[in-house]
């Protein structure tokens, strides 16, 4: 079971927003209040630009490199540390896009044209807004904010001829460019993530970590496949070739919880997930996270969720339907 492969893949984008953004002379924007749901990706096309995130060192970005922000993280970029910068959302106001949301629905991409002079950046922003982005193991773990040289892009060589049909003039004019253009746009973030982790797999952390330790990842791609077995940490330990006391000291270290509260823990998205696919009633629910009683799973759900399965589902039945 490709594990890694599956969480990128139940990555849910609720919307995305494509952007070509070009610049001359002097100019720098910030996005500081975006919710911790958006994520968005900042693709250099032409020229170079400074970047920086909160929390992060400035960075300079040439043609080829891509910034990534997740958590909603306050960022800037500009054609110098030292320039002026502005709200980015007033530079979109005029394009009537300065509203982004779960719900958004774009016709096309948005075309911002600002500034004169010799210097010249022009760069791909694609935006979108994620479902539960905490809860995935994934983006839980990633940092804030990172930086992809043009270097790594060879481990996928196709993500520089997606981004440059999407950034393409002659492109966006064709019949059909916006239902290619989304699917491919978040294509382009999964593979961006998948980039980042590849590249820096000795020195990850938490989830990933046990991901990348062979015992122990076997054991959870063994959960994740086959997650309503009825699993001891015996089994675990037998799957692992491991003594059992050694397998659970090690999975609690690299994973910061017991094996046991890992598997709870996919149980309950395996009933999330029903729940708003199925509308399956609670105590079926409750029979399918392993659970021996109605209350202890709404208590457990209410934990990892933030409210009741009832509350869960109207909140979430708009984005699902």
């Amino acid at each position: 079971m490709d594990l890694l492969g599956n969480v990128l893949l139940s990555t849910k984008v609720l919307a995305n927003s494509i952007g070509i953004f070009e610049f001359g002379g002097e100019w720098g924007f910030s996005l500081n209040e975006a919710a911790p749901d958006f994520a968005c990706s900042l693709t250099i096309l032409e020229g170079r630009c400074w970047f920086k995130a909160e929390g992060h060192e400035g960075v300079w970005l040439s043609a080829g490199d891509t910034a990534i922000i997740v958590r909603g993280t306050p960022h800037s970029m500009a054609s110098s540390p030292r320039a002026p910068i502005g709200p980015l959302l007033d530079l979109l106001a005029p394009h009537g896009a300065d509203r982004f949301g779960p719900s958004t629905r774009r016709d096309a991409p948005i075309h911002i044209r600002s500034g004169d002079g010799e210097t010249h950046t022009r760069m791909l922003s694609l935006a979108y807004f994620l479902r539960e982005p905490e809860q995935n193991p994934v983006l839980s773990e990633l940092p804030s904010s990172f930086v992809l040289h043009k270097e790594t892009h060879a481990i996928f060589p196709w993500l520089t001829s997606i981004s440059t049909y999407l950034a393409g003039a002659e492109c966006t004019q064709l019949p059909g460019y916006v239902a290619t253009a989304s699917h491919l746009a978040d294509l382009l973030f999964t593979s961006f993530l998948r980039a980042r982790i590849t590249s820096h797999a000795s020195t990850a952390s938490g989830w990933l970590r046990g991901l990348s330790d062979g015992r122990i990842g076997r054991v959870m791609s063994r959960l994740h496949a086959d997650p309503l077995a009825k699993w001891t940490v015996a089994d675990m330990a037998k799957e692992a070739n491991m003594a059992r006391s050694t397998f659970a000291r090690n999975f609690t270290k690299l994973l910061a919880q017991s094996p046991l509260d890992y598997l709870l823990g996919i149980r309950l998205g395996l009933a999330r997930d029903r729940m708003l696919s199925d509308r399956m009633p609670i105590a079926q629910l409750a029979e399918l996270a392993g659970y021996q009683s109605e209350r202890a799973f709404r208590t457990a759900f209410a934990q990892r969720y933030g409210a009741s399965p009832r509350a869960y589902l109207a909140a979430h039945v708009s984005t699902t339907d």
